[in-house]
């Protein structure tokens, strides 16, 4: 069974149904919390299940505003093409930003 499918008590909880835009991921949490900190949108870094640190839209979203409001960025640029919309079922806890 993948791990992606198995609901972790101790991971964060979330709104049900809600999705993530996930901008970017990093191997390494100095470099996730300077991408976030720097950036002019209003992002959020979680540690993620595979060790990585997932950078995310501070805010979740409904299934039609997350994929609107991903389209809406990448036309403007101001998120990478390879951002996605996502369940954020492998994050175990939000550690940056506030």
């Amino acid at each position: 069974m993948h791990y992606s499918w198995v609901w972790v008590e101790e991971f964060e909880q979330r709104k049900f149904g809600q999705r993530f835009i996930q901008v970017k991921s990093f191997d390494d949490l100095d470099e996730a919390s300077k991408y976030v900190r720097s950036s002019p949108i209003a992002l959020a870094a979680h540690l993620a299940a595979n060790g990585w640190f997932a950078v995310t839209l501070k805010e979740t979203f409904s299934e039609g505003e997350a994929r609107a409001i991903s389209s809406a960025l990448k036309d403007k640029g101001a998120i990478p093409s390879d951002s996605l919309v996502t369940f954020g079922n492998t994050y175990v806890r939000q550690v940056c930003c506030e």
